[in-house]
């Protein structure tokens, strides 16, 4: 009975471009591997002497006909290394460590050698490196052979362990390790995870379960939306749960004790009989009017921009001054009195009552309601 192989060809080269066919190339497994298919045990052949390993053709090429790893149940790689004669020694150059397909073929040799795995490597690129640290090793227990046949029994030892080495790669489960792409999806219980890690129940809780810049530092000082009154709330003034902000608190006062409407006039000069009539705008009739007087020129002791307030009824010893408004809705009407000087004023330096001269003053009409 015969096993499947696979045909391998390709190049190989020294740096100087010149092949040499004193040199060849080797393929030794990793370990021994059971062939799927065949239910055969294919074992390594260690490739100590030359003739284990296959000439290289003078123009660099090989033809290697190899049993398919990738058709076995052990994971095994081969170790591709090329012997070259340096000061009439074989010397051994490890190359890399390749896969053999298990269909198709020919396959070049440079497309099957693998690649370097970068520093943060996954588990399947670990095992890669695991297995090229046991060529490595195998590489040092074939020098030690042929530098000295005493230490022989070292050497076997050597690749002993790296086959060794070799077989505990492949029988790393990659399952057993968390992928860096995954971000600990493959965590078998998170929340125990969580309770190693001291996380507690904040770890699994909403961002709107915290306080936010705007509430304060401090969970326990934060004040809750859902806390706050509302303008109904706050008017009827009975809740002694909810917190007031300052618009709150504004409308609950205006509704507690009565918005006050108020209004002033336009500037108007005083004539004798004249009629003054405004449009107030407020809510409904004023329930109180005065005057108030703003100087224009010196009068009465009084000096420029002085005010002063003025009643609407006036009299002194020898004359009486009524102007008297009438409210309606929406506006306020006063006819002034007949008299020369429409109203009377203390004489702000000496006391005695003054009529003010008209042209003198402006007046405005001032009312709330």
């Amino acid at each position: 009975m015969t096993v499947n192989t696979i045909n391998i060809v390709g190049q190989v080269m020294p740096p100087t471009g010149v092949p040499d066919t004193s040199s060849r190339v080797f393929f030794v497994m990793t370990g021994y591997d059971t062939d799927a298919d065949d239910d055969a045990v294919i074992y390594p052949v260690p490739g100590k002497d030359d003739e284990d390993g296959f000439p290289i053709a003078a123009d660099g090429t090989i033809d290697v006909d190899l049993w398919p790893n990738q058709e076995g149940e052990r994971n095994t790689l081969y170790r591709v290394e090329v012997q070259v004669h340096q000061l009439n020694r074989p010397v051994r150059v490890p190359i890399a460590s390749i896969s053999v397909p298990n269909t198709g073929g020919p396959y070049n040799l440079n497309d099957l050698l693998g690649v370097e795995p970068p520093p943060d490597a996954t588990v399947e690129e670990y095992i890669a490196q695991l297995a090229a640290a046991a060529a490595e090793a195998a590489a040092a227990a074939d020098s030690a052979a042929a530098d000295a046949a005493s230490a022989s029994g070292d050497a076997d030892d050597a690749a002993l362990s790296a086959i060794a080495a070799a077989n505990s790669a492949a029988s790393i489960n990659p399952t057993n390790f968390l992928a860096k792409a995954d971000n600990l999806a493959g965590l078998a219980n998170t929340g125990t995870a969580r309770t190693n890690l001291g996380l507690g129940t904040a770890a699994t809780s909403a961002t709107g379960d915290f306080a936010t810049a705007a509430q304060g530092t401090k969970a326990d000082a934060a004040l809750p939306a859902a806390s706050k009154a509302t303008q109904p709330e706050a008017e009827a003034g009975t809740d002694n749960d909810k917190y007031m902000t300052a618009l709150r608190t504004a409308q609950a006062i205006a509704a507690q004790a009565g918005v006050i409407e108020k209004y002033t006039s336009s500037a108007f000069t005083a004539t004798a009989a004249g009629l003054v009539t405004v449009s107030h705008g407020m809510s409904g009739p004023p329930r109180f009017i005065a005057f108030r007087g703003k100087c224009l020129v010196a009068d009465a002791g009084y000096a420029v921009d002085d005010e002063i307030l003025l009643s609407i009824n006036q009299s002194n010893s020898v004359q009486s001054k009524d102007s008297t408004p009438v409210i309606t809705d929406t506006q306020i009407s006063v006819r002034l009195t007949n008299n020369a000087t429409a109203f009377n004023a203390s004489n702000k330096t000496t006391g005695v009552t003054n009529g003010l001269t008209n042209t003198s003053w402006e007046y405005y009409i001032e009312a709330l309601r």
